[in-house]
């Protein structure tokens, strides 16, 4: 009988391909800065690539814009990518402690493949976690996988968008 965890990871996966057209995708994750104001003695682990000190907000959605997973505080002179691999999130993955359904057949092709993340192309490609093509080496697949894994990573870029306009504090610089 299938675990709970499992069920919602098959449901996940169902509401990803039949509002984004991206089979097997478990959650969306990207980054946002949140910008701060610091004391002048703060140095610069906090200032980012735009000039201006900021934290970073990690977040894992699933396909209705729904927060999973949040990790905030990172320093921003890190990419995507050092930020990830610093989370619990990495850990649990890297780790195999986090419970991800097992690789499923594709329906109409046959093709089996494992159940994935989305990220843009700060993160790394892994077994658990799909990024675009380089834009050099596109051919028509290519270009029509990256429309679809775009419209699937979307849904984190969405939901920051929402949850900004919801909590105004997120689009202003914090007082720390």
């Amino acid at each position: 009988m299938p675990s709970l965890r499992e069920e919602i990871c098959k449901e996940i996966v169902r509401e990803f391909n039949i509002r984004w057209n991206f089979p097997n995708c478990i959650e969306s994750i990207d980054a946002k800065y949140i910008r701060i104001h610091c004391q002048l003695s703060s140095g610069r682990q906090y200032f980012n690539y735009k000039q201006c000190h900021s934290i970073v907000l990690q977040a894992v959605v699933n396909a209705n814009l729904h927060l999973l997973t949040v990790d905030i505080g990172a320093y921003t002179k890190q990419s995507d990518d050092g930020v990830f691999q610093y989370s619990a999130l990495y850990q649990s993955l890297e780790t195999r402690s986090l419970k991800v359904s097992e690789d499923t057949v594709l329906p109409h092709i046959q093709i089996t493949l494992p159940h994935t993340f989305v990220g843009d192309k700060a993160y790394p490609l892994t077994t658990y976690l799909m990024k675009l093509y380089s834009r050099r080496t596109l051919d028509r697949k290519k270009a029509i996988f990256n429309y679809r894994l775009s419209r699937a990573r979307r849904v984190v870029e969405s939901a920051f968008r929402i949850y900004a306009s919801k909590w105004r504090i997120l689009d202003k610089a914090i007082e720390i």
